[in-house]
């Protein structure tokens, strides 16, 4: 009786782990948001006259590993262009934590 009660903790055990495991997945997932070129996006912070621009590339820096001494690239952000009130053609790199989609 005590090994059968033992067996059924431990696959309760399991069950709530896998399921706990599987939720912690799907949350994370849902939070992760991949941009491409030629998608809209708009600067996500409250400012007036925030244009709607659109992804041209993403952007990366070479730095070197001081460890290895290897070039590694590192990513700086994504590079959007958009058209300011004078009808200038406009182009900078934006962190994707200051970007959300149109």
């Amino acid at each position: 009786m005590f090994v059968f009660l033992r067996l059924f903790l431990f696959v309760a055990l399991l069950k709530r782990m896998f399921n706990f495991k599987i939720m912690n997945m799907n949350a994370l997932n849902e939070s992760v948001i991949y941009y491409a070129p030629g998608q809209l996006v708009r600067v996500r912070h409250e400012v007036e006259n925030r244009p709607i621009m659109w992804i041209v590339e993403k952007s990366s820096r070479n730095m070197r590993n001081p460890n290895t001494n290897e070039v590694e690239p590192v990513f700086q952000g994504m590079k959007c262009r958009w058209f300011d009130t004078n009808m200038n053609l406009q182009e900078s790199i934006f962190n994707t934590k200051d970007l959300e989609l149109v």
